[in-house]
């Protein structure tokens, strides 16, 4: 048996779009359980759920990583998948999953790419999406996770793991739950994470220019708080400052206008984010309005 874990808060849009997907596709010969945890959205996002044979579970802590870990908890499957509650996953995501642990029994955990969904997007999605898969530089082919590497990290938002493995672990580092950090922690105990390309899902970027620089000022917070908590700089990032300048000049590329200039304010409030966070030692210290909020908390 299998267990796929959404965690979820004020997700209304994107949840009908997550769980149809997941009821669309095409499923091993093995029983499967589908566990929503809601961290106390005030929209209907519980209610859309409901309309489908999931289980609902409500988390009173605040954050990603402990609606994760509830999950874990909760799961009855060998083997549990997570994705995020605005992301829809391939036709075959799940028997692709299981067909991988059955042929590589030494694996711990899978991941691989996270996309741009392209259907029903506008224009700010569909821009955002391709910036962020153009950063992102996957792996071509399968990849060992490393310590402090990004290249072949398994994303919270497209994983799953031997649920055994997990729970001696502790489960997702909270309170923010980042599969970046959780996939170090797991390869330095010694186990054995694998990036596979071939398993996909496809994320629904933010529809506002207000979230979508809310997120990137959070994932830099993040990003900020790993560097020191690690004690080093993360290898795949030390490009920044140059790709800083190179997307100045390029807003004199107008044959791409719009792209280029979104890029550079991501960018930019990605770094107004990890500056933001220069004053926190750990995840816990962060405020949960910066969280919230993003960059209007400054």
């Amino acid at each position: 048996m299998y267990s796929i874990i959404v965690p979820a808060l004020n997700s209304a849009e994107t949840i009908g779009y997550c769980l149809s997907s997941i009821f669309s596709a095409e499923s091993p010969n093995e029983p499967f359980e589908v566990l929503i945890v809601d961290g106390g959205s005030k929209d209907k996002t519980v209610e859309i759920a409901q309309e489908y044979p999931v289980k609902v579970l409500t988390c009173k802590e605040r954050g990603i990583g402990p609606a994760r870990n509830l999950g874990l908890r909760e799961a009855r499957g060998e083997i549990v998948c997570y994705t995020d509650s605005d992301c829809v996953i391939e036709k075959a995501w799940l028997r692709k999953i299981w067909s991988f642990f059955g042929k590589n029994p030494e694996v711990d955990g899978v991941g691989g790419l996270v996309l741009w969904y392209n259907a029903r997007a506008t224009k700010l999605q569909r821009l955002s999406g391709k910036i962020f898969v153009a950063s992102q530089s996957f792996p071509k082919h399968e990849a060992k996770t490393r310590v402090g590497s990004f290249y072949g990290v398994l994303m919270d938002a497209n994983c799953a793991y031997k649920r055994r493995v997990l729970l001696e672990a502790g489960g997702f580092p909270e309170p923010v739950g980042l599969g970046h950090e959780l996939s170090w922690k797991l390869t330095q105990e010694g186990k054995t994470l694998v990036f596979n390309p071939d398993l996909k899902v496809f994320h629904i970027f933010p529809s506002t220019l207000r979230g979508l620089f809310g997120q990137q000022f959070r994932w830099g917070m993040y990003i900020s708080v790993l560097e020191r908590k690690y004690g080093f700089t993360l290898r795949g990032l030390t490009y920044l400052p140059y790709s800083t300048a190179k997307s100045f000049l390029l807003l004199l590329d107008f044959r791409h206008a719009s792209l280029r200039i979104l890029g550079f304010c991501q960018l930019l409030f990605w770094y107004i984010g990890r500056f933001y966070a220069l004053q926190f030692q750990d995840f816990y210290q962060i405020p949960q309005r910066a969280i919230d909020r993003g960059f209007m908390v400054l």
